[in-house]
């Protein structure tokens, strides 16, 4: 059976609703352009090693994913939340349902450990905890930010996830689920799957990657313009492969959108490169001697102390440390965290002029505090970056979660963080 097209996997704020199957696929190319411009080698390399594969293979285990984060959209109780849409419920093959759980983020932790073991062969056998199946569903099951308990053989959601949950629905609706994995196999290749569990590190950022290519994907601009574009070139239903390519020349330009492309730092080994106020200035002894000293010192991440009175230069200290240190890190982006609000909208003004100096191109700086938006200089009525100013950072940004996500940031560090 071939994934129908009318399961729908998106309707708010949209004429008709979008097919579950273009959603997977929008979804596996975003984490295709973050994979390749988004994260750093080092979190690629990091990844790589938590799961156990080489860097292609995890990229292919990411993509994959993602492609299934929404898996269990395809049952009856919830494709009859958009009633205009629910035009399977019911009909032969498709038993309705009044169950009203699991939700879909829970479904797809149930459903997925039996697909993987039903179509491609992974494990059921042994304690769950230690089963790959299982804690790919359970990482695909927190895409909305809470994991569910593990899955359990005695009560068989392991092995028959409909039984504990009836909402996901049976014979027509299991062989759409079924069906989905099958195309993501198809349209991107079966992954190398892992021989163990990863560690929880690596899990919870593999959640996080799969949640923001989720994001990127779910925007209302890019649902529009993917069915204008299904319009302009009379795409036909269920041509998957036709669409991947659509999917794939429009996501090049989503990154820059999202103002998600990491800062591009200029060269500047010197106080006076970096901080236009010094140039010419003889620095203070403490930063010529982290000036002097510092490069030859750090050799990977690290962490630099510095303990001095005030009108010392701390700042710039800070700052030209991070440099030194991100460069050997291998990190591009820069975040400061500080005990007020107050010292938080100051900084925030000094490391905007500090980017405007430093990065090649104009780069967002996110103020992270609740009461930011009060500041029109900050939140000006028009947030269009093209319109506006550059340099500001766009709505999109602003929302729930995503503050840190940008490539520099200022915020007031969490409680209890010293």
């Amino acid at each position: 059976m071939r994934l129908d097209p009318r399961v729908w996997g998106k309707e708010r704020g949209l004429l008709r609703p979008y097919p579950l199957g273009c959603h997977s696929i929008d979804t596996a190319v975003m984490m295709e352009v973050l994979w390749g411009r988004y994260l750093t080698g080092r979190q690629r390399r990091m990844l790589a090693a938590g799961w156990g594969l080489a860097e292609q293979e995890t990229r292919l285990l990411l993509v994959w994913l993602a492609s299934l984060h929404d898996l269990s959209k395809a049952s009856p109780v919830f494709q009859r939340q958009a009633p205009l849409a629910d035009v399977l419920s019911g009909t032969e093959g498709f038993p309705a349902t009044e169950e009203v759980t699991p939700y879909h983020d829970h479904g797809v932790h149930l459903a997925l450990p039996e697909l993987l073991h039903r179509v491609y062969g992974l494990p059921l056998d042994g304690r769950p905890a230690r089963l790959v199946a299982e804690q790919l569903g359970q990482i695909l099951g927190g895409h909305h930010g809470r994991y569910g308990e593990p899955l359990s053989h005695q009560d068989g959601t392991l092995t028959c996830p409909i039984a504990v949950a009836p909402g996901l629905g049976k014979e027509g609706w299991d062989e759409q689920r079924e069906a989905m994995v099958r195309l993501v196999g198809e349209l991107f290749e079966v992954p190398a799957w892992p021989v163990s569990r990863a560690a929880a590190p690596v899990a919870a950022v593999t959640t996080g990657l799969v949640s923001l290519a989720d994001w990127l994907a779910s925007q209302s601009w890019w649902l529009k313009a993917r069915q204008r574009q299904h319009r302009k070139t009379r795409w036909t239903a269920g041509d998957w492969l036709g669409h991947l390519g659509m999917a794939r020349r429009a996501g090049t330009r989503v990154l820059a959108r999202a103002q998600l492309l990491p800062p591009s730092w200029r060269q500047a080994k010197t106080f006076g490169a970096m901080f236009p106020d010094l140039a010419g200035v003889e620095p203070y002894p403490l930063q010529a001697s982290i000036e002097r000293e510092l490069p030859d010192l750090v050799d990977g991440p690290g962490m630099l102390l510095v303990t001095a009175a005030p009108g010392d230069g701390k700042t710039e200290i800070a700052l030209f440390a991070e440099r030194v240190l991100g460069r050997s890190a291998g990190t591009r982006g820069l975040a400061m965290l500080l005990p007020t609000m107050a010292t938080t909208d100051s900084m925030h003004r000094r490391l905007v002029r500090h980017a405007g100096h430093n990065c090649r191109g104009k780069t967002p700086v996110a103020r992270l505090h609740s009461l930011a938006w009060l500041d029109a200089e900050y939140t000006p009525e028009d947030l269009n970056p093209s319109l506006a100013n550059p340099a500001l950072v766009a709505d999109w940004l602003r929302g729930p979660h995503r503050g840190l996500l940008t490539g520099i940031a200022v915020g007031t560090r969490p409680s209890g963080l010293y």
